[in-house]
């Protein structure tokens, strides 16, 4: 008897201790909206610290089995390449390279315990009922997060990342219901207008089809489904006519006159990687970003995620991180798992025209997606509570 009860108390401070450090990694990226939006630095930076102090902890004490042996090893390899960008090519601060380390805990955080279908839910309707709100009073989108518009829809995807974490990581089956979160995101991306937030929102409501889709047995559910989406086609296209009370969402109709030209990305990045081939410390290391006219510009914006993963760290992590990169996307496709890959694809392809990922709030999602075939047990389950006691 004493056994059982003692087994029962461990079981229930393991899934408090679980749940508590798993609301964290949300909690972090509404600290983030109000950063963004209401300038709370201090909040920001007290939830990074605290937050990513955990992270680092479990990942120390975490035994080092296989797939957590890859993912400290490429940890060790980013926080070591920003130490020596910070010596040499001084693009970044040993202070950017503490942050790194706390982001990695947060992401550690991400990966080792399970966010709940509820909590995962009610992350993205805070931040869906924000942007509505700001939608519907006619705020200036620049003025929402007090920066480009093209910050709304980064926001808004890894805002709905959670709700389909959640999905996956309480075994849940998608159903139709499940594609309305990915519309809605689609829906507020053509109210903010940046182009590529668009294309990366459409991605992932492409995909996200196509995972319920793959779950619908019975042909009239199907074409159910295959009539609401052409409905919300035939309202786009309708969108994209300028119809004077949906005039909100004319952005749209950028893409029949500007397409995706964009002069002033493709210049800095031309002179970006110009500049890299001028020097082999720069292709190894990082190139300089104040060397290169172009960005400074900018202020020091390559305005390509990718770009500056390899500004702030170099050519060998940026290898790593395609190779695991690569191997996630097939891990996915192969598996049939094509919400997962609509959602690597969405932040990669939003990625190629914003920094937001390395060294920023975007890192811990979108390394959860590329690191999360290395933990993934089949019939998605995974004992990650027992590992952590």
């Amino acid at each position: 008897m004493a056994k059982d009860k003692k087994m029962v108390v461990r079981n229930i401070k393991c899934f408090t201790i679980s749940n508590l450090l798993a609301i964290m990694v949300p909690a972090f990226y509404v600290v983030n909206l109000l950063r963004m939006s209401m300038g709370w630095n201090i909040l920001y930076l007290a939830a990074l610290a605290s937050f990513g102090a955990i992270g680092l902890y479990k990942l120390t004490i975490q035994k080092s089995k296989p797939p957590v042996l890859v993912i400290k090893m490429m940890f060790f390899f980013i926080v070591i390449a920003g130490i020596l960008n910070a010596i040499f090519i001084h693009n970044m601060g040993i202070e950017d390279v503490f942050a790194d380390l706390l982001l990695i805990g947060i992401t550690f955080l991400l990966l080792q315990y399970r966010i709940s279908f509820m909590i995962g839910m009610l992350t993205f309707g805070f931040f869906f009922l924000f942007f509505s709100f700001h939608c519907l009073s006619g705020t200036d989108t620049n003025a929402v997060l007090h920066s480009s518009t093209n910050y709304i829809s980064i926001v808004l995807i890894l805002a709905v990342s959670f709700y389909y974490i959640g999905v996956e990581e309480n075994g849940k089956i998608l159903k139709i219901s499940d594609i309305i979160p990915a519309v809605l995101c689609f829906l507020l991306s053509i109210w903010a207008g940046g182009r590529g937030g668009i294309l990366s929102c459409g991605v992932l409501l492409f995909f996200v089809t196509l995972a319920v889709m793959k779950n619908i047995t019975s042909k009239k559910t199907a074409h159910k489904t295959l009539i609401f989406l052409g409905v919300i086609v035939l309202l786009i296209i309708y969108y994209m006519a300028d119809a004077s009370f949906l005039g909100r969402f004319s952005n749209l109709g950028k893409f029949g006159t500007r397409g995706f030209k964009s002069t002033a990305r493709i210049i800095i990045w031309s002179d970006y990687l110009e500049k890299t081939w001028d020097s082999l410390v720069y292709f190894l290391l990082g190139t300089p970003l104040k060397l290169v006219p172009s960005v400074v510009e900018f202020e020091l914006n390559t305005h390509n995620s990718f770009l500056q993963m390899h500004a702030l760290y170099g050519i060998i992590p940026f290898i790593c991180f395609g190779i695991l990169a690569l191997r996630a996307a097939w891990f996915y496709f192969k598996n049939g798992l094509y919400m997962h890959l609509g959602l690597l694809f969405a932040l990669f392809v939003r990625g190629m025209t914003d920094k937001f990922i390395f060294g920023q709030y975007g890192m811990p999602l979108v390394m959860y997606f590329v690191l999360l075939p290395l933990v993934y047990v089949q019939k998605r389950t995974r004992q990650r509570c027992k590992s952590n006691e």
